[in-house]
């Protein structure tokens, strides 16, 4: 597939951003399951509809006096995006818009009488009752999102409140939604206003403790019971219409409509419900302070901004290489997968690492030597001859030493023999293609080493090793990632000769990329061990088991594409480089038993791997 790119580098931000962000919720919520996209120009913020999550990308025309830096608009998508999946993991919105409809009336008679309210003010409070209890119930599932979100809340959603003091209406919703969001408030309401939020703050803490989405709600109209007399008797006194009460904006629930089975939202509510519990122990357990608890001030954003500096400068290093890439479109072929319902074509630049760091490939070689030894020894398994063996056995009886001498001086025709021919020693091709995506870039363990770092450790042991067999085993290495627009840029890591210096560093020298499309490099790499004479021949991927995929790209074709080459002579090896067990079985849902957990046993596993592969190849 082809993809023209417009020139604009704010519209490559916005594509490499999208593409960033959702890869971050996939691997920080360790699910998959959602799409996401930026929200269309008009949407006032963010919402989910069941399968997809929408995000509002430019932030600043919700408040356009006020501009935001590129790290703060980070920060922003992040906590919507994190508001969203909460909404996923904790509601069912069918009933929430159930219940909606069920206490909403446009009788006034029913105001009076305090049995349903406006449906403005009813939807409104039950949005924001619903949110106060998914961003509880999700600081607390999940604390990294805590500071984006509070982030979101004191400096995109509430930063102004011009208007506080001039209506008791709106002071008390306004001071009851930063109450619902447990957030530091020191704004100069009307002092009615307050107090009869304080009176009710009870109600406010139970509403967002519920278990359930039902709940909530049900505890939300609770306390509009409890308040209504008093709200209906203020807006009889400033004579407005009940219409022109309006509660600060957020994301809308309306359009939710929420497909995540039950029994996933049930899970993930048992999970917090335990935290919670386990939260009311602790402080159960704690002395008794006589003093008076000081207020909890306003987070320090930091952390956070600091972090989504980083994330922009890698934004912006991706674009800078997209915007060259456009430039020079120099080999680029075609790559489509052996399967008949997948036909589809991808772009696959081929290229070389343009900052070479040989030394780290010698100190990375020194830390591993012990490994390169062993793996080694497992290689030349792969190499060594299988002898001829002749087996003499006599029908129904165990062979006595006289009926071996007549069996081999008087052939005798009661013994029965046969011969298995051996194999003489055969050539072994080991391709490595090594994933160099964004996700590559975390810290991995105490040693404060990448996961990236690990990844050419592991590179370097499996090519050093194979290098001490270099007349009988030929390597090729390549490292891949894929762009913002699915194409996918493979490095040359190593050609069919020995190690070179310039392998060295170029294999010590590449750095992650951004994302990683494995059914295009697995593919490539399939491709470049067709193309190869040799009586063995592995496949290596290397992988933390986060893989890309595009359209009809998933779990299931790899599968496809790896029987299909063991069918053709081709074994494929996954070794697996990462710091999460997620990874690790996504890794062992891909390539089954083949796969090598470099930081365990790397040449024990790989040894019983090759084993296999003999038995299989060589019988």
């Amino acid at each position: 597939m082809t993809i023209t790119i417009s020139a604009n580098r704010q519209n490559h931000i916005k594509q490499v951003r999208g593409r960033q962000l959702v890869r971050s919720l996939r691997r920080k919520f360790k699910t998959n399951d959602f799409k996401f996209q930026w929200a269309a120009p008009g949407v006032e913020t963010a919402y989910w509809d069941g399968t997809t999550m929408y995000v509002r990308y430019d932030v600043e025309n919700f408040h356009p006096t006020r501009q935001y830096t590129t790290p703060e608009r980070f920060i922003i998508q992040a906590g919507l995006a994190y508001h969203e999946m909460g909404h996923k993991l904790y509601d069912d919105m069918n009933i929430y818009r159930q219940m909606i409809e069920d206490h909403s009336s446009n009788d006034e008679d029913d105001w009076k009488n305090n049995r349903k309210w406006p449906q403005n003010i009813v939807s409104d409070l039950s949005n924001f009752c619903a949110d106060g209890r998914l961003e509880h119930f999700i600081k607390l599932d999940y604390p990294f999102t805590a500071d984006a979100i509070d982030f979101v809340n004191y400096e995109w959603c509430f930063v102004e409140t011009p208007d506080v003091g001039k209506s008791k209406v709106d002071d008390f919703f306004a001071c009851l939604l930063r109450r619902l969001l447990q957030m530091v408030d020191d704004a100069e309401y009307i002092e009615e206003a307050k107090q009869l939020v304080d009176d009710n703050q009870s109600l406010i803490d139970n509403i967002i403790c519920q278990r359930s989405t039902k709940d909530n709600l049900t505890a939300t109209y609770e306390l509009l019971s409890a308040v209504w007399p008093t709200i209906y008797e203020w807006i009889q006194d400033e004579k407005k219409d009940t219409q022109s009460y309006s509660i600060n904006a957020r994301t809308k629930n309306e359009n939710s409509n929420t497909e995540t089975e039950q029994n996933e939202i049930e899970a993930n509510l048992d999970r917090v419900m335990a935290l919670m519990n386990s939260e009311s122990e602790d402080q159960e357990e704690q002395p008794e302070n006589e003093d008076k608890p000081q207020p909890p001030a306003k987070p320090n954003f930091e952390g956070v901004l600091e972090i989504a500096q980083n994330e922009m400068a890698h934004v912006e290093e991706q674009v800078d290489d997209q915007l060259d890439a456009e430039n020079q479109k120099d080999n680029i072929m075609s790559v489509a997968t052996h399967r008949s319902q997948y036909n589809e074509s991808a772009k696959v630049i081929e290229s070389q690492v343009k900052n070479l760091d040989a030394e780290k490939f010698f100190s990375m070689y020194e830390e591993n030597r012990l490994k390169v030894k062993g793996l080694s020894k497992a290689f030349r398994l792969l190499l060594q001859p299988v002898q001829d063996e002749e087996y003499i056995s006599t029908k129904g009886k165990r062979i006595k030493t006289n009926l071996i001498w007549r069996a081999t001086q008087c052939n005798d025709n009661k013994i029965y023999r046969k011969k298995v021919e051996g194999k003489p020693a055969g050539n072994v091709y080991i391709g490595c293609m090594n994933d160099i995506s964004g996700s590559t870039s975390c810290s991995m363990g105490n040693d404060g080493k990448r996961v990236i770092d690990h990844m050419k450790e592991a590179l370097t042991v499996v090519l050093s090793a194979a290098d001490e067999n270099a007349n009988s085993i030929s390597t090729e290495a390549f490292a891949f990632y894929s762009d913002w627009n699915d194409d996918t840029t493979i490095f040359q890591l190593k050609d069919s000769d020995k190690i070179t210096l310039r392998t060295k560093g170029a294999i010590g020298g590449v750095e992650p990329g951004y994302a990683n499309r494995d059914v295009v490099a697995l593919q490539y790499l399939l491709d470049k061990a067709d193309k190869q004479d040799k009586a063995i021949k592995l496949a290596v991927m290397i992988s933390d088991g986060s893989p890309c995929f595009v359209g009809d790209e998933g779990i299931d074709l790899m599968k496809e594409m790896i029987a299909n080459a063991k069918k053709r002579g081709i074994d494929v090896v996954c070794l697996f480089v990462g710091h999460d067990e997620y990874g690790y079985d996504i890794s062992k849902q891909i390539y089954g038993n083949n796969v090598v957990h470099s930081e365990r046993q790397l040449v024990k596993d790989f040894k019983n791997i090759v084993l296999r592969i003999i038995k299989l190849r060589r019988g």
